[in-house]
């Protein structure tokens, strides 16, 4: 809010528009105020904030306005900033320019940091900042504890590895869940670029331009271990941009620094950065050894879109399968896949289901069972049999189709096949739980086959033949199908104890079939 010539404001926050439940209520010299993690606001909920501001003459009437947080928390930014420089603005403006909803937790202004589990509660976290809290041996078992559990991290940071280096950062935490392995301090190379066959390809950009924090002296250089893969490599052939000559950074820090050689050259791989992912407990790492507040605003939203699609996007699936097949003639239902994820492979799962109302029931096959395939597009078969040999009766059948990537990412799609039949239009199996039901306790379920596809219409009558409710059933497939009904007529009225008709109508090009049941109503 701007409140100039103020010198304090008061800010409250309730769950009501006339203020009755307030669930903050502070008094600040600031104009912004973050909620912290003893103060909450939950997703998908609409609140109510006023703020008035006081100077010598009093204070100012209310301005109130409402507002509804984001119905899911994307990302977790911990702002760990040590070297006091504002990073939290320039990481913020990365993830509103990748379209990112985020709870921040500014750990030096919030005097706050989070625990494993407040990082669950998110789909990835951001860990942002140098000589902070995460030089703190039980920060790092939490976010190692976060990681244990599947979690997706994302940590930017110019000198980690120095704090790896200077024993600041545990080995476990930086070499088998980083997968990192430090190789200098200042690597004195300010020009970035992507690697080809990673998401990153095409993005080059320099470090420390106007628009940026222009915080970054102390570049690591870096190696990925074994299962890491580099995505960031320094580029000593463009032209570097200005960098600030000197930061301030903690005295702690200052007196474990030893003299650093800008060689502008790299010492080993020259990596900028990694990205790990754990097969085992399925996390996932990027690690960037350059802060990402240093980077132009106009590339660091694009790379934090990309590190968001890597770590949280599932798989994508396309699938088409044979419409009508009749495995009675040897024909076979052809089921065409193509699968895609960003780490370049994932894991199958095919299985076949009988139906009842379109939705799938009973499994009859499994054709894959998380098998590990390359992005491409494959061919399978289903030959109408079930897991024994038996061929299956006429009827439509769900094809579910499941892709998995390492970080349990995961996309479902369904496709339909059906066996056709060869008897006449005909209404079959016609069944119910019981003759009579309390629809205080629930409605009837019936249950009941078509052999064709047919328009099909559910209707009750009295025992006089006076009809007393009817329901459209539309257009259905042949198969499995089954009804609730409620026990109510037209108006939606419970009917009376007794004994009451319904009737079942299919109607199509071949003529038109109906069956009569009796079912009772006892209350």
């Amino acid at each position: 809010w701007v409140a100039p010539n103020s010198t304090e404001s008061q800010l409250q926050v309730a769950e009501d528009p006339n203020f009755e439940k307030i669930i903050i209520d502070i008094t600040t010299d600031k104009t912004e105020y973050r909620p912290t993690l003893e103060k909450t606001l939950y997703p998908g909920t609409t609140y109510y904030v006023r703020v008035r501001s006081k100077n010598s003459i009093g204070y100012s009437p209310w301005t109130t306005k409402s507002f509804t947080t984001p119905t899911t928390l994307e990302a977790l930014l911990v702002s760990d900033d040590g070297g006091e420089y504002g990073i939290a603005p320039y990481i913020e403006k990365s993830l509103i320019d990748a379209n990112i909803n985020y709870f921040i937790i500014d750990v030096f202004n919030d005097n706050a940091v989070p625990s494993a589990d407040d990082m669950a509660l998110f789909n990835f976290v951001v860990w942002a900042g140098d000589w902070g809290a995460i030089y703190d041996p039980s920060i790092q078992e939490e976010i190692m504890r976060y990681l244990d559990n599947g979690g997706k991290l994302l940590i930017s940071s110019q000198d980690l590895g120095w704090g790896y280096y200077a024993g600041y950062i545990d080995p476990k935490f930086y070499n088998q869940y980083l997968k990192a392995e430090f190789v200098q301090d200042d690597v004195g190379i300010y020009s970035v670029k992507g690697l080809s066959n990673t998401p990153f390809s095409n993005i080059s950009f320099n470090i420390n331009t106007r628009d940026s924090a222009m915080n970054q002296v102390y570049l690591d250089e870096i190696d990925p271990l074994e299962g890491a893969v580099p995505i960031f490599m320094y580029d000593p052939n463009i032209s570097p941009s200005p960098i600030m000559p000197e930061i301030k950074i903690p005295e702690k820090i200052k007196v474990k620094k030893s003299p650093s050689i800008v060689n502008k050259v790299t010492a080993s791989s020259g990596t900028a950065g990694l990205y790990y992912i754990d097969p085992d407990k399925h996390f996932g790492v990027v690690y960037l050894a350059f802060g990402l507040e240093g980077v132009d605003p106009s590339v660091s939203g694009t790379i934090m879109k990309k590190v968001k699609d890597l770590l949280t996007n599932p798989p994508s699936i396309t699938a088409t399968a044979t419409s009508v097949f009749d495995p009675s003639k040897n024909e076979n239902c052809n089921i065409n896949i193509t699968v895609s994820d960003e780490i370049g492979y994932s894991y199958l799962t095919i299985k076949v289901y009988s139906t009842i109302n379109g939705q799938k029931n009973l499994l009859i096959k499994t054709l894959e069972n998380n098998t590990k395939v390359i992005n491409g597009t494959y061919q399978y078969t289903w030959d109408g049999k079930d897991e024994s040999g038996a061929i299956q009766p006429y009827g439509r059948y769900l094809i579910e189709i499941i892709a998995k990537d390492e970080l349990n990412n995961t996309t479902k799609i369904s496709s339909y096949t059906t066996i056709p039949s060869s008897l006449p239009l005909s209404i079959l199996n016609v069944t119910k739980f019981t003759k009579s039901f309390n629809p205080k306790e629930g409605p009837a379920e019936i249950f009941f086959n078509i052999t064709q596809n047919a328009n099909v219409k559910f209707i009750v009558y009295d025992l006089s033949g006076v009809k007393l409710y009817e329901r459209d059933l539309g257009y259905l497939p042949a198969g499995n199908y089954s009804i609730l009904w409620d026990g109510v007529n037209w108006k939606g009225q419970t009917l009376k104890n007794g004994l009451y008709l319904f009737q079942i109508v299919a109607k199509s090009d071949q003529g038109e079939v109906r069956i009569n049941r009796f079912i009772g109503i006892l209350k």
